[in-house]
């Protein structure tokens, strides 16, 4: 039986550094390949790759009907990506479940893929507003969905909590959004001319500079890394801070070079800014750790993290409230405290003295990308998902 046609929908789209709009091209790449006709409607000029696109720049009610017509008339199903701050109108005025009831309002199936479920204001005295709102909101895109993806165990849990029924919510973790090189050595060797001194150990992070990405623990836990206990020989390492700085958090990533300075580590910390994805590639490969310092914690929504495994980066890891049965400890990642910064350093040391344990980590993370991190595995699930869907509406006709 031929594969249901899927239009992914997405506001932000590669080149454009956004890890939804990376997992909406990943995604549509794999379900295309698994011989979906696949379109992708977003606000960008164009798509990567042969994909068709679908110039789409409306995402309230009037879009929503819009883009339903369009599915209609294909038989396609819609595969909305849903974080709440992407579909703002003014203030807390969120968008997405009038869209996506428009889109059903006019014939089409919408499937939405949760990122995430809530967004932190960082003003106290909002905090407890805006989580209301957004618990809310939620509810309101998971009724106005005929099924849901989450990415991780946590969402999965605030989909339910919201109000969807179990059979209707699948939850499918997130791939890499650096994909790994044909010639993982060659990329190491390359990685290490580039960046590493003699007998330097690197220790890489990536995402934007911003502060969900526990910035401030990370540079902690380095200075505690290199600090050098008496009659001891120095630890020669570098901590290697991957992405670009937006210009809206200017202000914060000068009080974290501030903080380097007032550290000791300011020539050992290095902020590559933009870098093409070869050369991710390549400062992944060379990796001697990788950290994943969130105060959350560390979930199968990571595209970031997704990233390091399918390098085979040794992978140390804030531990999150609920975990995603992907990761076990000691065998693809190891997991630290939250907010204990010489937790981080400490699980360094007793990596970097363990060639076992680094071994055993090496090869754990790469049969995890290779599995149920792989982007056909997922969008395997996601097809399964998609078809069940279709095959309701045939039904219902």
């Amino acid at each position: 039986m031929a594969r249901p046609a899927v239009i992914v929908a997405t506001r932000l789209w590669p080149p454009r550094l956004d890890a939804v709009g990376t997992y909406g091209a990943r995604l549509a790449d794999a379900l295309a390949r698994l011989g979906h006709p696949v379109a992708c409607a977003t606000d960008a000029e164009a798509v990567t790759g042969a994909l068709e696109h679908i110039p789409h720049m409306n995402w309230d009610r009037a879009g929503g009907e819009a883009l339903g017509r369009e599915a209609a008339r294909r038989g396609a199903i819609v595969l909305f990506q849903y974080v709440p701050h992407l579909y703002q109108g003014r203030g807390l005025s969120f968008r997405a479940a009038d869209f996506i009831r428009a889109c059903r309002a006019s014939g089409a199936r919408v499937v939405t893929v949760v990122h995430e479920t809530f967004i932190d204001a960082w003003w106290p005295p909002q905090r407890l507003f805006v989580d209301l709102v957004q618990r809310r909101l939620l509810s309101r895109v998971v009724h106005a969905s005929h099924a849901v993806v989450a990415p991780c165990e946590l969402n999965r849990r605030r989909v339910m909590a919201a109000g969807a029924p179990a059979p209707r919510v699948l939850r499918v973790p997130v791939g890499a959004s650096i994909g790994a090189p044909k010639d993982l050595a060659a990329a190491k060797a390359r990685g290490r001319e580039r960046w590493a001194g003699k007998n330097e150990r690197l220790v890489a992070l990536l995402g934007l500079a911003r502060r969900s990405r526990g910035l401030e623990g990370a540079l902690d836990a380095f200075a505690a890394l290199t600090a050098t206990p008496c009659g001891e020989i120095p630890l020669s390492a570098r901590l290697m801070i991957i992405g670009p700085v937006a210009a809206r958090n200017g202000v914060y990533f000068a009080k974290l070079c501030a903080r380097t300075r007032r550290l000791g580590i300011e020539n050992r910390v290095t902020w590559t800014g933009y870098l093409p994805d070869e050369e991710v590639s390549g400062l992944l490969a060379a990796a001697d750790a990788y950290w994943y310092a969130g105060g959350g914690g560390l979930t199968a929504r990571s595209s970031a993290a997704a990233s390091a495994f399918t390098h085979g980066a040794p992978v140390i890891a804030v531990r999150p409230p609920v975990l995603d049965g992907e990761f076990r400890d000691g065998e693809n990642l190891i997991w630290v405290a939250p907010r204990a910064s010489r937790a981080l350093a400490e699980a360094t040391r007793r990596l970097w003295s363990d060639a076992a344990l680094e071994t055993r980590l090496r090869r754990g993370a790469l049969a995890l990308a290779q599995g149920a991190l792989a982007w056909d595995h997922i969008a395997r699930s996601v097809s399964d998902l998609v078809a069940r869907v279709a095959e309701e509406e045939r039904d219902a006709t």
